[in-house]
C-alpha cells in the first residue's frame, strides 16, 4: 500500500498540481524522464534536492504548495480508499 501511495503522490504532483509531462518534470528536478517514470512506478523516490527543486518551481509560478504533497495521499485517493 505504501508503494502505491508514493506512486499516486508523485503522479498527482506532476499531473494535477504542476500539469507537466514526465519530461518537463524531469527538467524541473534535473533528472531524466526515465527517473520520473521510475518514481511513478514506485521503483525510486525523489531525493531531497529533487523535491526542493519541484517545490521551488511551483512557488516561482505562484502555485499553491504544501510540502505534505510529497508525503500525504491526495484527498480524492484517500476518499476512494475509505470507500473501498
Amino acid at each position: 500500500k505504501t508503494k502505491m501511495n508514493n506512486i499516486i503522490k508523485i503522479m498527482n504532483i506532476r499531473k494535477d498540481d504542476l500539469s507537466n509531462s514526465q519530461a518537463e518534470m524531469a527538467a524541473i528536478a534535473r533528472t531524466s524522464q526515465a527517473t520520473v517514470s521510475r518514481w511513478e512506478n514506485g521503483d525510486l523516490q525523489p531525493d531531497l534536492r529533487q523535491m526542493r527543486r519541484i517545490r521551488a518551481f511551483a512557488l516561482e509560478r505562484g502555485l499553491s504548495w504544501d510540502d505534505s504533497l510529497f508525503f500525504d495521499v491526495p484527498p480524492a485517493q484517500a476518499q476512494a480508499e475509505e470507500v473501498a
